[in-house]
């Protein structure tokens, strides 16, 4: 537990001081005392009130963008947190992970439920477009049509973040899947992120692709003044080592440091596919299996960079 002052507490999540001080007289804050007496917070309770909001995000297919954020969403379930998965990709994979056919369409008329096509479309409330999976995660769905809408004004973006992050309140962990395309759907992870997470495979051509993604996201990140902080994650990293695999990341450790998270890496591991099939938390699936291990290790040390590094 890391504990901190009330006023570092105020700073930290932006409320009033008489806002915190009536969530430990209500109990909502547990509330300790130093060696002096004065009252301190847990640090990872305090941000537990205000939504962490993730996107990961990379130009590239097949990086496992989308394994990475139902991954995400295994590991938070195991603790517990209330999670909302974005599916911002049209592929609409994600959500096909959570929910069966039956699930995604009306049962009567066999078409589609409300997604966030209907969101973007038709101004539907996202309220009301909402899949609720289980106690622990919702998933706001995605649909091919959604497509259609990659080309929104950026401007009109800026007001539908405003309607996002006032859903996002009754969460305390929001996970992005951002499509593999520089688009409207991108944009709209990055001006929502508290953290942006880019899974990059160690492979030819990929680092180039890598310097044109984080352009793009500083010349979008400062109209998101909640945006903190990204980090790169190596994924589809095979067991066996190879010349190219190695000087690519050797590459990106030098040109990248302080951004790349290099001792945990997500494995080239067959139960991230079957994870998706089944339906099941990879973690239930695979319990002290090494590869799913090295997952929780990762996600491990994330959670620390957002919820005890964050100042």
């Amino acid at each position: 537990m890391q504990l901190i002052s009330v006023k570092e507490a105020v700073s930290l999540i932006k409320v009033p001081d008489s806002t915190l001080r009536d969530w430990i007289d209500n109990g909502t804050l547990e509330k300790y005392k130093d060696e002096k007496g004065f009252i301190c917070l847990d640090k990872r309770q305090v941000l537990r009130l205000m939504p962490t909001v993730i996107a990961f995000y990379n130009y590239k297919g097949g990086v496992s963008k989308t394994s990475m954020s139902i991954l995400m969403g295994d590991y938070y379930e195991k603790r517990k947190e209330k999670i909302l998965l974005i599916d911002l990709d049209p592929q609409s994979n994600l959500t096909k992970s959570f929910f069966s056919d039956d699930d995604i369409h009306d049962g009567v008329n066999h078409e589609y439920r409300n997604t966030l096509y209907d969101f973007f479309n038709d101004k539907k409330s996202l309220s009301k477009i909402v899949m609720h999976y289980n106690d622990y995660i919702d998933v706001l769905p995605s649909k091919l049509e959604l497509m259609e809408k990659s080309t929104i004004n950026d401007f009109d973006l800026l007001d539908y973040k405003i309607e996002f992050s006032n859903f996002f309140k009754k969460y305390s962990i929001v996970i992005i899947d951002c499509p593999p395309a520089l688009n409207a759907f991108t944009s709209t992870g990055l001006l929502l992120a508290n953290y942006v997470y880019i899974p990059f495979v160690p492979e030819p051509f990929a680092y180039d692709g890598l310097v044109s993604m984080l352009k793009t996201m500083q010349k979008i990140t400062p109209y998101n003044k909640d945006f903190i902080d990204y980090r790169i994650v190596y994924s589809k990293v095979k067991g066996q080592k190879t010349i190219i695999h190695e000087n690519y990341i050797n590459h990106v450790n030098t040109q990248m440091s302080g951004k790349i998270i290099d001792n945990h890496k997500i494995p080239d591991f067959i139960g991230i596919v079957e994870r998706g099939a089944s339906k099941q938390n990879i973690f239930d699936m695979y319990p002290g299996d090494t590869p799913a291990q090295k997952i929780t290790e990762l996600f491990d040390e994330l959670d620390k960079i957002m919820f005890e590094e964050r100042t």
